[in-house]
């Protein structure tokens, strides 16, 4: 089964390296990718995904953590695993981030074996 992915990242760097990093791992994933909070929440809605890797900081004025309540608040999305990737470490934001709407939390830079071991969590559940 492929695994429906929405990576929502402002920067091509990161953004390359996670897609990288999902062709290693043992799913098949579908991604679409945008760096924009307001075109996430309007992509997921169009095609509802399985997960959503989600960083906080974006290049409109929609911040990951709305991107994060919409949609949960949304029925089409309200299922989606949400991963924050988020440079932002203080346990402050990593709460935020949760009361958001959040599944996991994962600090950048993101580690391999860290976020294989929550995509298996998340995805095996």
């Amino acid at each position: 089964m492929d695994v429906q992915v929405l990576v929502v990242e402002d920067d091509p760097d990161v953004l390359l390296l996670l897609q990288d990093l999902l062709e290693s791992y043992p799913w098949t994933f579908v991604v679409r990718s945008t760096g924009r909070g307001r075109d996430a929440i309007e992509l997921a809605r169009q095609a509802p995904p399985d997960l959503v890797l989600l960083d906080v900081r974006l290049a409109d004025e929609v911040n990951g953590l709305t991107v994060a309540r919409e949609l949960r608040s949304h029925p089409a999305t309200v299922h989606a695993k949400i991963v924050i990737l988020s440079a932002m470490d203080d346990p402050i934001d990593q709460h935020a981030g949760k009361r958001a709407g959040a599944d996991e939390y994962v600090t950048k830079p993101v580690q391999n074996r860290i976020l294989l071991a929550v995509l298996t969590e998340l995805l095996d559940s």
